[in-house]
């Protein structure tokens, strides 16, 4: 075998080994449920007219407003829940 074909060989076969996880990673394989979290995790604002939903943050979490949003929310629910 060449060189070349060797290092061909060899790619092909990394490709092949990582393409499960290149596709877990992309979250390709998550359930819709596991994207929303996602999403709301990395759903961060500051402007109040950015913030959905504000009147039910009032109640909870006011800080949460201007300070993050959503992922405010899904930051301090996940720190409750740990606690």
């Amino acid at each position: 075998m060449t060189t070349k074909r060797v290092v061909n060989h060899i790619l092909a076969c990394t490709l092949l080994l990582l393409a499960p996880s290149l596709n877990a990673a992309s979250g390709q394989d998550q359930p819709d449920w596991q994207k929303h979290l996602d999403w709301s995790i990395g759903n961060n604002t500051t402007d109040p007219g950015e913030t959905n939903c504000v009147e039910q943050y009032v109640a909870t979490e006011p800080a949460c407003i201007t300070g993050g949003g959503r992922a405010c929310l899904m930051a301090r629910a996940i720190d409750s829940a740990k606690s």
